[in-house]
């Protein structure tokens, strides 16, 4: 079921994929990642003369390469190794019905050719055998990439895209749905959860700046946390995560800290009523081990970059429209994934872990950006050499960063504000993205981001991979450690 308040675009939409139904026509359903292609692909499926078949859908992102042939046709007895029976593939299980292949623009090329013979001549083989087979099937197809882009360089077949180009269905994104959409979205969410508070309009106000880079499965997740993690009768907007609160991007605030005292979220923070500043003046304890963290550097990013979202522009900000958002995403996504090869030494997995990918995702990607060689970054891996957390002669906690040091006034679920101890040398620090791992307490922690410089002296290291709530309780434990006891 597709949820929208009167007057939203998707009426219109929903409209047009009703019309579609009613025909034969392949329909190919494009959007952001989140945006529900499936939510529609079953309603053109309901809607259709076909809707006493099957829906079957297919992830093709999800399913290996060397997999998809068989997943899709089916296979024999002994086609391959570990084929122990004959399977019948998911172009049988629709005959009658609906196929509906997700991410088609995850396909590789040789598939590519054997789905356009599929469509062209509406017959297939298994893997393995010779016979023949007849395909009765309404292709719905869906992708989150640009396939006129993807064409134009070489990684979409044009026969391809112009067979499945029939009747196109566009979703937006709910950013651009408006603020009636999202909240007959959280309520319907929130019902179901069977939560009953009440919410304070600062919370939609919070939610309205946003802009919900995941779409409606990011809200569904949003909800869920808001439930399970506010713990008042009315919901306010401290209790919406700091991620999603409308903040201008590279804020340092040195407020006195209200609220609950164990809101770790906000910041690592001393006894309630001391400023952030205030409580790192007051910090030596005992000293402890340094913990050290491998650095590397990436190539892709520009140095300036702030990787973090924000809700408008700034009239002053240096941005000028149109710009090629689709291609900024991939340059920012390559250095990441640069940055993290060169931190393993080219190792795939220890890099996937690092992104917090799989590692058949990672795969895919560099072969996307033509990484694939990962051995050309085993010579470029550093050691501990730039990213550590060490104790002073003072007994602060300092942050040494490409030997520039650094005192840490918050750490914050995405970034981690520092007060450099000379501004000349961090002012030649390099703002490379920074990959590596801390631990702390035997707890590893990923750090992955981009250094950053604010106009008021402070910099920040803004994290790509936000912190989660147990690793800033971490965090603030062994912090907590080094603080003075009481005489």
């Amino acid at each position: 079921m597709m949820i929208f308040s009167p007057g939203s675009p998707l009426e219109l939409i929903l409209d047009e994929a009703r019309r579609f139904a009613r025909s034969e026509a392949t329909v190919l359903v494009t959007g952001e990642t989140g945006t529900g292609k499936e939510v529609f692909a079953r309603i053109i499926h309901e809607s259709s003369p076909r809707s006493s078949g099957a829906f079957v859908a297919v992830n093709c992102g999800a399913i290996p390469e060397s997999l998809i042939e068989a997943e899709l046709f089916g296979h024999v007895k002994g086609a391959f190794t570990g084929a122990h029976a004959a399977r019948k593939g998911r172009v049988a299980l629709a005959h009658g019905g609906t196929l509906f292949l997700d991410e088609i623009g995850e396909l590789s090329l040789p598939m590519q050719v054997k789905l356009l013979r599929l469509l062209q001549q509406k017959t297939y083989e298994p893997v393995g055998s010779s016979e023949t087979h007849k395909a009765d099937f309404r292709l719905v197809a869906a992708t989150n990439r640009n396939l006129a882009d993807e064409v134009a360089a070489g990684r979409f077949r044009s026969d391809l895209y112009y067979r499945i180009f029939v009747c196109p269905l566009h979703l937006p994104p709910l950013r651009d749905r408006g603020i009636a959409d999202l909240k007959v979205l959280f309520f319907s969410f929130w019902k179901k959860l069977g939560d009953e508070r009440s919410l304070d309009d600062g919370v939609f106000a919070c939610m309205s700046a946003y802009p919900w880079p995941g779409n409606v499965r990011e809200l569904e997740n949003f909800v869920e946390r808001l439930a399970v993690c506010a713990r008042g009768d009315v919901i306010v907007p401290d209790d919406v995560p700091l991620s999603y609160r409308d903040q201008r991007m590279g804020a340092v605030t040195a407020e006195p800290l209200a609220g609950r005292a164990d809101d770790v979220s906000a910041a690592i923070v001393g006894q309630p009523g001391q400023t952030e500043h205030d409580w790192l003046e007051t910090l030596p304890g005992p000293a402890e081990p340094a913990v050290s963290v491998p650095l590397s550097v990436g190539t892709g990013m520009s140095p300036t970059l702030d990787v973090r979202s924000r809700s408008s522009v700034d009239p002053g900000d240096s941005f000028r429209l149109p710009i090629d958002l689709s291609g900024h995403l991939e340059k920012l996504e390559r250095g990441y994934i640069e940055a993290a090869l060169q931190a393993t030494g080219g190792n795939k997995q220890a890099s996937a872990d690092l992104l917090g990918l799989q590692r058949t995702t990672l795969v895919a990607k560099c072969k996307k950006y033509g990484l694939e060689d990962g051995g050309r970054f085993a010579d470029q891996s550093r050691t501990p050499v730039g990213l550590r957390i060490d104790i002073d002669e003072e007994d602060r906690p300092l942050l040494s960063l490409r030997g520039a040091s650094f005192k840490i006034a918050v750490i914050r679920e995405d970034v981690i504000d520092l007060v450099p101890l000379d501004a000349a040398a961090a002012t030649a620090v390099d703002r490379s993205p920074v990959a590596g791992s801390v631990t702390i307490d035997g707890e590893n922690l990923r750090v992955f981001g981009a250094l950053n410089e604010e106009s008021n002296g402070f910099m920040t290291l803004q994290l790509a991979i936000p912190l989660e709530r147990s690793q800033l309780v971490s965090l603030q434990r062994s912090m907590m450690k080094r603080r003075p006891r009481a005489s």
